[in-house]
């Protein structure tokens, strides 16, 4: 089609559903079981079916680039893993995703994941165990001893493969985890990461109240 452009970036959310429940996170309206009574709340999980479809159609449309992230938490999506390979395997876009990385291991992404993305970053925003699993109200099994071994993991098969991807770690800047800035900075210096994110909380409408 004359003049027609392909999207250069595309963010999918394969997941509305998070297995985390972070107060502070930016999509709590859709996810979180305190917004069950707002007209936003939907813990879906995009289909297999409609997942492939629509990387089918970003590869036929020669999109360059696609980020995988959330709504809710991508990797909870268990046709995540043929997707990313789907597309590695069928064009040049290139990938990166956002994750808590507690549940790596569980579908064992580190191969997909060194494979075909750019990047990967884990979402942390504490410095100590006791505020991350305070915080993010984590479940059995999914908490900062899980992170730091999955991190361990995909920073392992990273070196393995010649340091194919960056990998990263991010820090939302609340009222409840500011003063665990430098402890983050500390814990992380200690694993080989390419680099830590510092941002700031962003408080949407729904939690204006």
């Amino acid at each position: 089609v004359s003049g027609y452009s392909p999207p250069v970036l595309v963010e999918i959310d394969p997941s509305n559903a998070c297995n985390h429940g972070c107060h502070f996170c930016i999509s709590s309206y859709i996810h979180l079981p305190e917004s069950k009574d707002l007209e936003t709340f939907d813990r879906s999980i995009m289909p297999r079916e409609k997942l492939l479809e629509v990387c089918k159609d970003l590869i036929k449309m020669k999109a360059k680039a696609i980020n995988w992230t959330g709504g809710g938490e991508p990797t909870i999506n268990p046709a995540l893993k043929e997707a990313i390979e789907y597309v590695g395997a069928n064009s040049d876009i290139k990938m990166g995703i956002f994750t808590n990385g507690v549940l790596v291991d569980k579908w064992d992404l580190f191969d997909a994941l060194v494979d075909n993305m750019t990047w990967v970053r884990f979402s942390v925003d504490a410095g100590t165990e006791e505020t991350y699993n305070t915080i993010r109200r984590v479940k059995k099994g999914q908490d900062w001893n899980k992170m730091l071994s999955n991190l361990s993991r995909l920073i392992k098969c990273n070196k393995l493969k010649g340091k194919k991807i960056h990998i990263g770690v991010g820090f939302v800047i609340t009222p409840d985890t500011y003063s665990e800035i430098v402890d983050f900075a500390k814990v992380f210096s200690q694993y080989e990461v390419d680099y830590c994110q510092f941002k700031p909380e962003i408080v949407n409408r729904e939690r204006e109240d």
